[in-house]
């Protein structure tokens, strides 16, 4: 993925070339495998509806902005992967170790 930066004299911040190279890898750090980036639309409350397609069909998805955030790093928030699996209707197969 190819990062544009710019920079002012109180923040610096790091911007995808392509947000739907963005959208993909947060999808895939929810449930990897699963389904393919098509198109967004960014929403007045901050929310970005995803098109996707699964194995059933095309799906949309809501991802709040702040997720991307944390998807360019790599991590995904417990709450935010819980969210997307039911979207694409996805069982959680993992092992849970008390």
């Amino acid at each position: 993925m190819h990062f544009i930066m710019s920079a002012t004299a109180n923040e610096t911040t790091i911007e995808p070339a392509s947000l739907g190279e963005l959208f993909q890898k947060l999808v895939d750090l929810a449930v990897p495998g699963v389904s393919h980036y098509q198109a967004h639309q960014l929403r007045t409350d901050g929310v970005y509806r995803v098109v996707v397609r699964a194995a059933n069909g095309f799906q949309t998805l809501s991802i709040p902005a702040q997720a991307l955030l944390l998807a360019e790093l790599g991590m995904l928030v417990e709450s935010d992967r819980y969210a997307i699996m039911q979207q694409l209707k996805v069982a959680d197969n993992r092992t849970v170790v008390a």
